[in-house]
């Protein structure tokens, strides 16, 4: 009997991985992932782990070269250095992109998401992959996601993360992001799944994978190219029942139980449609009056760009510590 990990992949579900940790990437089928996603707390987390010391002190000495650099932006620099080694270093375990996400703190400034997206690319490049083979994670703010339009241009591939409703979907789409990543829990209970995570016994009346549908059926019906990718996941199922989506995200937790898991009842709540209608963009008005209005949404966002920053903090103190120690 099949296992629900091959389930999922069956009706069409690319599966990547919500990890920098290279052992999980070779395990749970091999190599067949698409991406390996990442963010401000995974790189932490992966950085702080036993036998990875060493990335955040290399580093430190790569940047330690450049001239004219401030110490922020020394540690600026360091920071994303590291991120973008921890990337380079999971490519080899998968057939697609490696993902790294600009500065949560930038979630309202378009000028810095660009130059912030720019430094990231040029991290990578200079460690020897290529542009093609990399996202850029950005936050899906109206000015972020607008930055999404000039880093095209540039040949930057962008994908709009912390989605929480339709009207940043579409506007993701609009400007050209390659992939969403709608949180299908929120960042809160994610970060605390012990005390706030509560399993439905109807997935139908989980809003995050609801929205996930929703945004899934949205671009099927209008025949958007922007890729729909669920992450945030908990229970496990929830990505049973986004059987069918583009492609998903998940943690290590879930592809160890949807791997062993073969007697499950749950199945997807995707439809696709066979009609398609025109795709009509949203003008900034629409969608911050939109946006607005959508409380859940709008606290969602805050609340991750907040927490992110946070491990951001975080990492630019190992950054700093690894440059005073040399």
């Amino acid at each position: 009997m099949a296992t629900a990990l091959e389930y999922i992949r069956s009706q069409g579900t690319g599966i990547s991985c919500d990890t920098m940790d290279v052992t999980i990437a070779e395990n749970y089928l091999g190599r067949k992932y698409i991406n390996c996603t990442s963010n401000q707390a995974i790189c932490l987390g992966e950085l702080q782990r036993v036998g990875n010391e060493d990335i955040i002190r290399k580093a430190a000495e790569d940047v330690k070269s450049r001239a004219n650099l401030g110490e922020n932006e020394r540690i600026n620099q360091t920071v994303t250095r590291a991120m973008a080694m921890l990337g380079v270093r999971m490519s080899k375990s998968i057939e697609g992109c490696a993902l790294t996400q600009t500065s949560p703190k930038l979630v309202h400034d378009m000028n810095g998401t660009i130059s912030n997206a720019r430094q990231i690319i040029a991290e990578y490049e200079d460690l020897g992959l290529s542009r093609d083979r990399i996202i850029v994670k950005i936050p899906s703010s109206w000015e972020c996601l607008q930055a999404a339009t000039v880093l095209k241009e540039e040949g930057i591939k962008t994908l709009g993360t912390m989605v929480f409703c339709l009207e940043q979907a579409i506007v993701a789409a609009q400007v050209g992001c390659v992939a969403i990543s709608p949180y299908v829990n929120s960042l809160q209970v994610n970060l605390n799944p012990t005390e706030l995570y509560k399993e439905v016994t109807d997935i139908t009346q989980h809003e995050g994978v609801m929205i996930s549908k929703q945004i899934q059926e949205y671009y099927w019906a209008h025949g958007v190219e922007t890729l729909n990718v669920p992450a945030g996941m908990i229970g496990i199922n929830e990505p049973i029942a986004l059987a069918g989506v583009d492609e998903m995200t998940l943690p290590e937790v879930l592809l160890n139980g949807l791997n062993q898991l073969s007697d499950f009842q749950q199945r997807s709540v995707i439809v696709k449609s066979t009609k398609t209608t025109p795709f009509v963009p949203l003008s900034e008005h629409g969608f911050r009056t939109n946006f607005a209005s959508n409380k859940t949404a709008v606290q969602n966002l805050e609340f991750a760009a907040k927490a992110f920053g946070q491990f951001e903090d975080t990492l630019k103190d190992l950054a700093r510590k690894a440059i005073n120690a040399m």
